[in-house]
């Protein structure tokens, strides 16, 4: 393929190389999401595994028990803080896409976990001794993974070490929320997926179209 050629398979118009794959990490992530659903919370062997789980984890509680308590409602609280100083920042400069990506992310996410939970899904009687109401997918950790995420968007500049602190944060608050004996963890981790679905569709939705250029003919000589 000669270098003409080559500019010329640059310079199509279309949406970024990267869409089909967010697009595919979407469906993946979805599909956890569901899967997560009807295994744990459909069957009696998934939900005999996830009660057992969340037992496992309260020999956690005379640890981090009083950490929990203080953490589990005060993360959204200090996050949305944080994201409303950053994207008036953000607006200040300009960064449009960047705000309308963590707004669409934690608008999106907010009332999508709520009726998910308390509406679209249900949880079966199947004789395991729990409480009897659906909870998944987990409300706190939805919306704290997804100012999480608004915050990595809203923030000047992106790095590792900023993705895994969101990482980090959002695994506090899926501990936090067994810990308080508010979730399962089939929850917290259907939670994460939903978030990480959303977050794949926005950024594929909003990837910045290729602008076709003129190729020049070659100067003759």
């Amino acid at each position: 393929m000669t270098t003409d050629e080559l500019h010329d398979v640059d310079a199509r118009p279309g949406r970024s190389a990267r869409v089909p794959l967010l697009l595919a990490a979407a469906v993946a992530l979805g599909a956890v999401f569901a899967a997560t659903y009807v295994v744990t919370v459909r069957t009696l062997s998934g939900q005999q595994i996830d009660n057992g789980a969340f037992v496992s984890w309260q020999q956690l509680n005379p640890f981090l028990g009083s950490f929990a308590q203080v953490l589990r409602p005060a993360l959204p609280v200090a996050l949305g803080v944080v994201c409303a100083v950053l994207g008036v920042l953000a607006l200040r400069a300009r960064r449009w896409k960047d705000v309308v990506r963590a707004v669409a992310v934690v608008a999106v996410t907010v009332p999508l976990a709520r009726w998910l939970r308390d509406v679209a899904l249900d949880r079966p009687d199947l004789a395991d001794l729990a409480y009897p109401q659906n909870t998944l997918p987990s409300g706190h950790v939805a919306v704290t993974a997804a100012l999480c995420v608004a915050v990595v968007f809203l923030w000047p500049r992106r790095s590792g070490a900023l993705v895994a602190w969101a990482v980090v944060v959002s695994l506090v608050a899926c501990v936090a929320s067994l810990l308080e004996h508010a979730h399962r963890p089939s929850d917290v981790v259907a939670s994460l997926t939903l978030v990480g679905a959303l977050t794949c569709l926005v950024l594929a939705l909003t990837q910045r179209r290729r602008v076709a250029r003129e190729v020049e003919p070659p100067a003759s000589r």
